[in-house]
């Protein structure tokens, strides 16, 4: 028996597409070839953390520091007294690793350390009124005495501090240092000296050796020559109050006035020539000390033939 089935165009395309599905489908099911893995570039941001993984948090500097800060410090074992070197600039080496501080000329920074002492001496003579210190809680001062020179001496009880030290005399002097504690460095001794006063002792120690250099010596007075008359050209003001010789030099005593104004040259005048003689001048007791007993002598201020001048001459008598 015949069965006729009448299909339209579209009914065909529709069943086409239904067979080419079913034949795809079951080539799928029975390829057992291995399959090549698609390779896909990663993107630009992070990837998501997988299961059981511990994302850092940003901020890590939090932990290190705590870390860092409990471990305990040994300040003593690390302190070092500083090398006169590095305070050059301020203070003046000593010796002994002390730095010496001019008064009233700078404002010293003293640098201790924990379980170490700074020493700090003042000048010779002095007695101390008072004594006050910013942090009396975490640093430790007591005084002494050295021989004639009273002493501080200063502890900090922890690194990183930072204080002043005020210190009054007798003299009167007031002492003000800054002081600050390092656990890796200190200085050990700190002194002072008095600039000016050591430039006033130097001054009168070498007018007292030379005043003594100078010196006429023992001599006798009745072979002392006295006679010497001055004349002046416009030097009264350096013209010599007496004149006298012995002992192989001529001695010139000068006035008051001429302290205040220039110290003459001194010539020696012999046959109408001058010739600059050697000299020296006591500043102790006032008077020039001349090489020599010259006859005539001109003492010159300003130049050799100045209109400022004073002659000098011994008389026949």
């Amino acid at each position: 028996m015949n069965i006729t089935i009448n299909i339209n165009r579209r009914s065909a395309i529709a069943i086409a597409c239904i067979a080419m599905v079913c034949a795809v489908t079951s080539a799928s099911a029975l390829d057992t070839s291995p399959k090549v893995p698609v390779v896909v570039p990663a993107p630009p941001v992070t990837q998501p953390p997988q299961q059981n993984t511990v994302v850092p948090t940003p901020q890590v500097s939090a932990p290190v520091v705590a870390a860092v800060q409990s471990v305990p410090t040994e300040t003593g074992l690390k302190a070092k007294p500083l090398t006169t070197r590095t305070k050059s600039s301020q203070g003046l080496a000593a010796g002994e690793g002390r730095v010496l501080f001019p008064y009233g000329q700078s404002q010293p920074t003293v640098t201790c350390a924990p379980l170490h002492i700074c020493v700090v001496t003042l000048m010779p003579g002095e007695k101390i009124n008072d004594l006050s210190i910013g942090d009396s809680v975490r640093w430790l001062v007591q005084t002494s005495q050295a021989g004639d020179s009273p002493i501080v001496i200063i502890k900090p009880t922890e690194a990183g501090l930072g204080t002043n030290l005020v210190i009054s005399t007798n003299r009167p002097r007031v002492y003000y240092l800054i002081l600050e504690s390092s656990d890796t460095k200190y200085q050990p001794q700190v002194g002072f000296y008095d600039a000016a006063e050591m430039t006033t002792h130097f001054t009168r120690s070498e007018d007292e050796d030379l005043s003594r250099s100078l010196a006429p010596g023992k001599i006798d007075p009745s072979n002392l020559d006295f006679n010497y008359s001055c004349e002046s050209s416009g030097g009264d003001d350096f013209m010599p109050t007496r004149v006298f010789a012995g002992n192989g030099h001529l001695y010139l005593q000068m006035p008051n006035s001429m302290k205040g104004g220039d110290a003459p040259a001194i010539f020696n005048v012999s046959s109408g020539s001058t010739e600059l003689i050697n000299s020296r001048f006591d500043p102790t007791k006032g008077y020039f000390v001349v090489d020599g007993t010259p006859s005539k002598l001109k003492l010159v201020v300003g130049n050799k033939d100045g209109n400022r001048s004073v002659t000098c001459s011994r008389s026949s008598k």
